[in-house]
C-alpha cells in the first residue's frame, strides 16, 4: 500500500505535472503577517487556465500577458505564468497598479508558497501549503 502510494505521488508530481499551463488546487496551511509570526489557516486557491490564452513557449520563462486565474472565495486575479530554467519551479505573479505585487511559486515536489507585498502599507503576508495538478 506504501509503494502504491509513493507512486502516485511521484506521478502526480511529474515535471508535466507543474507545467505553468496547468490549472492547480492549492491548499495552505500556515498563514504568515510581516514580522508578527505564522498561525495555523485553511486558505485555499484555484488556478485556473484562462480560455484561449497562449502556452508559455518551451523556451520562455516568463508570460507577458495574463494566462491564468488565481480564484479565491474573495476575489478572482488575473495572474501572469512563469517557471525556473530548469522547470523544476513553476508560479504566477500578479502586478497590481496601486504598487502591491503577489506570487504563487509552485515547486516540482508540489510545495507551494503564495505571496503579497503592500509596499505602501509596509506590510508582507505569505502562505505556505502544497498545490496539485487538477485532473
Amino acid at each position: 500500500m506504501f509503494y502504491k502510494s509513493l507512486l502516485a505521488a511521484a506521478l502526480l508530481f511529474s515535471t508535466s505535472a507543474i507545467a505553468a499551463e496547468t490549472s492547480h488546487q492549492c491548499t495552505f496551511k500556515k498563514e504568515c503577517i510581516g514580522t508578527d509570526g505564522c498561525a495555523d489557516t485553511d486558505y485555499k486557491l484555484t488556478i485556473d487556465k484562462v480560455e484561449g490564452a497562449a502556452a508559455l513557449a518551451e523556451d520562455a520563462l516568463i508570460s507577458t500577458a495574463v494566462t491564468h486565474s488565481l480564484v479565491s472565495d474573495a476575489e478572482t486575479i488575473p495572474a501572469h505564468s512563469f517557471r525556473s530554467a530548469d522547470k523544476k519551479v513553476v508560479g504566477y505573479w500578479v502586478p497590481k497598479p496601486s504598487g502591491d505585487f503577489q506570487m504563487l511559486t509552485i515547486a516540482k515536489n508540489g510545495a507551494a508558497r503564495y505571496s503579497i507585498h503592500m509596499p505602501k502599507s509596509e506590510l508582507a503576508i505569505y502562505y505556505l501549503g502544497t498545490c496539485a495538478a487538477s485532473q
